[in-house]
């Protein structure tokens, strides 16, 4: 093309030529760049001609970065491995997928698409949008069951990012429900490994789906598959309102005389003084986190008492699902509460310790007072609640000896499905007994969030320190592998 133009006489299409073909070369440079990246690029460029101080040509360049990014984005969205293939010149076309031998297909498709986020640094699907459809529609037919096995072949990688696609949600959903016994078992069997391996993440993927799964587990425990399949039919017709309605209500007399204390109970380990007691949850309002958690526990035991009708297997169920967002808590004194931080911060040296001291260090430091070490503040209390009261000098130090307390809400369950570490709300016992939340100078509540990286960082300078003394005694013993 510049060819061509310098056998003219026009020089200004010559220099359009030249700008032309400049900024196919920049846009090329950049071309297999993380996407943010190349955005950047875009933005720079349409910075400087909002300015007026844009080079010669940075019209044409800014037009061929946001065709291309824009390209790449859409593509990405509905053709995940064709686009990777077309824009990574190593990676070799696999071919049509083979739907004789499905687990062959969708392991070459996921490292394709491994290459593709190792790119362009976004999460990328393993099925192109025809697949995809393909695949959905394999599912509602005889051969759920193998297409299920071969998705099985997956590792957890490629087997969540088909999760992502609603479509095949609705599609395992659908066969699970289909009255089928083959593709029910192969249905119920893929959705049991993906709800042992996360399941806080299954009861997102598939919210109604775990009642189901162990009512069929428990139908498969005494009929063969037919009849169990006869049974969940059943179980999930319409027209069974109203068996549901007289299911509801032996539930209820069940859980009539089954007290919020007892439901904390069930969160205790061991026995006696061999185990930990749990305690309730706290709020600023008294009973309201105890009445939460038990209304969970009712709606959670009156779904599985209408799957299976047994009040010991309801009250398996209600437990379970209930763990998943509910938990005893070491870090808030041994207390019940949703999403207790010790699920969601590593251990360091294999405990969970660090997480008390730090927030009582960090409740001391914002009140102004010394620290009180959690056993010495417990035993004090209890012997004695008001003298902490009668002896400390300043009101923040009179409600920090009286306990806190960590609290869970909206923007704790926010941060968790954000990915970001969970922050929580402090409160502060009076000497009263009531419960107010920790706020600052301004009147702002106060938010606590854990920070594990100056106890990984103590950790590692001890370990440092007692480095030659263990080096030393293991090269004077004889039989010792020297490190």
């Amino acid at each position: 093309m510049l060819r061509t133009a310098r056998l003219t006489d026009d020089i200004d299409l010559q220099a359009r030529v030249r700008n032309l073909s400049e900024a196919i070369d920049r846009v090329d440079e950049v071309a297999g760049e993380p996407l943010d990246v190349q955005r950047a690029h875009e933005a720079a460029i349409l910075q400087q001609l909002r300015a007026g101080n844009a080079p010669t040509g940075a019209e044409e360049n800014y037009k061929l970065f946001a065709a291309r990014t824009q390209g790449i984005e859409e593509g990405i969205k509905n053709n995940p491995i064709a686009t990777t293939i077309a824009n990574t010149p190593s990676v070799k076309d696999p071919g049509p997928f083979d739907w004789n031998n499905p687990a062959v297909s969708l392991q070459q498709r996921k490292r394709i698409a491994q290459i593709g986020e190792n790119k362009w640094k976004v999460p990328l699907g393993i099925l192109d949008k025809a697949d995809m459809e393909r695949l959905t529609g394999e599912m509602r037919g005889p051969n759920a069951p193998a297409v299920l096995a071969a998705v099985r072949t997956l590792d957890n990688d490629g087997q969540q990012a088909l999760l992502r696609e609603e479509g095949f949600r609705t599609a395992v959903a659908g066969a699970s429900r289909s009255g089928d016994p083959a593709k029910m078992n192969a249905a119920y069997s893929f959705m049991d490994s993906l709800q042992k391996q996360n399941p806080l993440q299954f009861d997102k993927q598939f919210p109604d789906s775990l009642k189901d799964l162990r009512a069929w587990q428990s139908n498969l425990a005494f009929y063969p598959p037919d009849e169990a399949a006869k049974r969940m039919l059943q179980a999930n017709d319409p027209a069974q309102s109203a068996a549901r309605k007289a299911s509801d209500d032996a539930a209820n007399k069940a859980l009539a005389n089954f007290s919020p204390s007892k439901v904390v109970s069930k969160f205790s380990t061991g026995f006696l003084m061999f185990g930990t007691t749990a305690g309730a949850p706290i709020s600023q309002q008294a009973g309201i986190a105890a009445g939460a958690l038990k209304a969970d526990y009712d709606e959670n035991f009156r779904d599985g008492f209408a799957a299976t009708g047994d009040a010991n297997m309801a009250d398996g169920f209600a437990m379970e699902k209930l763990n998943l967002k509910y938990g005893m808590s070491p870090s808030n004194g041994n207390r019940v509460m949703a999403y207790p931080p010790e699920r969601y911060y590593p251990q360091v040296g294999g405990s969970h310790d660090w997480m008390a001291r730090q927030l009582d260090d960090e409740l001391a430091r914002h009140l102004g007072v010394p620290t009180m070490p959690p056993l010495e503040r417990g035993f004090a209390a209890a012997v004695e609640p008001t003298a902490l009261y009668a002896t400390a000098e300043t009101p923040a130090e009179r409600q920090y000896g009286a306990g806190r307390a960590l609290v869970s809400d909206d923007v704790t369950q926010s941060d968790i499905a954000a990915g970001r570490p969970p922050s929580y709300q402090v409160v502060l016992q009076d000497p009263n007994g009531r419960w107010g939340a920790l706020t600052g100078a301004n009147g702002l509540v106060q938010r606590f969030r854990f920070d594990p990286n100056a106890p990984f960082a103590q950790r590692a300078a001890a370990a440092e320190q007692v480095r030659p003394t263990v080096q030393a005694l293991t090269q004077q013993t004889p039989f010792a592998t020297v490190p």
